[in-house]
């Protein structure tokens, strides 16, 4: 199933590698600075996942031009032109790859504290879309593909912001970043995205 193959994507390259709150107003300040649209210009992330006794560190890398419009209290991700995600590591001395093609887009509800440095806190209770991702792994090159809003709710997706992040903002540049945020297969994530503004 494809959420176990998104779950692998986390860990999975491992074990399959064979794998806002309520939407309260944003604050003035956040919303002259983190409202607007944005483009992704870089992901940086790893994942840290144990495998048969071992500690297993993935790369998370990719996802460029990936869209994200923010409100005072929505996030629409547009994934129609994004660049895949690519999940790189090494099991038992083979390295491992997984691919992740995201495509149409998706909105979550959002809270937006602070300005320059705030949180940016996703409200899943309001997530919609018909966005999908392609899940291609090196060891099994059939493509699995399903939509992403399910595997976003479940804890199972690697690239979608789903917990509170950590926002720093200029007139050109966003970013969040989160450190050490436990994924539903109990592996570990930290991941920092840059944006730089369209609009």
């Amino acid at each position: 199933m494809l959420s176990k193959m998104a779950s692998f994507g986390i860990t999975g390259l491992v074990i399959a590698g064979a794998t806002v709150a309520l939407t309260a107003p944003a604050e003035a300040a956040a919303k002259k600075c983190a409202v607007g649209n944005w483009s992704l210009t870089k992901l940086a992330g790893t994942n840290v996942a144990t495998f048969e006794g071992k500690k297993v560190i993935s790369k998370i890398t990719g996802g460029v031009g990936t869209k994200l419009k923010i409100t005072a209290s929505a996030a629409t991700y547009n994934f129609s032109k994004s660049k895949p995600v690519i999940l790189t590591g090494n099991v038992g001395g083979v390295n491992v790859k997984g691919t992740f093609t995201y495509r149409k887009s998706l909105t979550h509800g959002l809270k937006l504290t602070g300005a320059a440095k705030g949180t940016f806190t996703p409200n899943l209770k309001k997530i919609s879309g018909t966005a999908t991702v392609k899940v291609v792994i090196s060891s099994d090159p059939n493509p699995i593909t399903g939509p992403v809003v399910p595997q976003v709710k479940s804890g199972d997706d690697l690239f979608v912001i789903r917990t509170k992040a950590v926002s720093t903002c200029t007139k050109k540049t966003l970013t969040l970043s989160q450190q050490k945020v436990k994924e539903n297969d109990g592996s570990i994530t930290t991941r920092t995205l840059s944006y730089r503004r369209t609009k």
